[in-house]
């Protein structure tokens, strides 16, 4: 797994600061809909909660690689 999320990592190397706003904007609204699913129990996967969590880590990682 730990492959998986270093391509997605270098992924967003390539990606202007706008594109990764509006990735980070999406993940979090994913997030809050995951979180609300588990909530009532209706989520299948809730190892979803945790890879959005970190996908969302990576992004604001990025974007603070690109003001600095």
């Amino acid at each position: 797994m730990a492959k998986k999320n270093e391509s997605f990592f270098q992924s967003l190397g390539g990606k202007s600061s706008t594109d990764l706003q509006k990735m980070l904007l999406d993940h979090k609204e994913e997030l809050f809909q995951n979180n609300m699913r588990n909530k009532t129990g209706q989520l299948e996967k809730p190892h979803h909660l945790k890879e959005t969590r970190k996908k969302i880590a990576q992004i604001k990682t990025a974007i603070v690689g690109l003001k600095g």
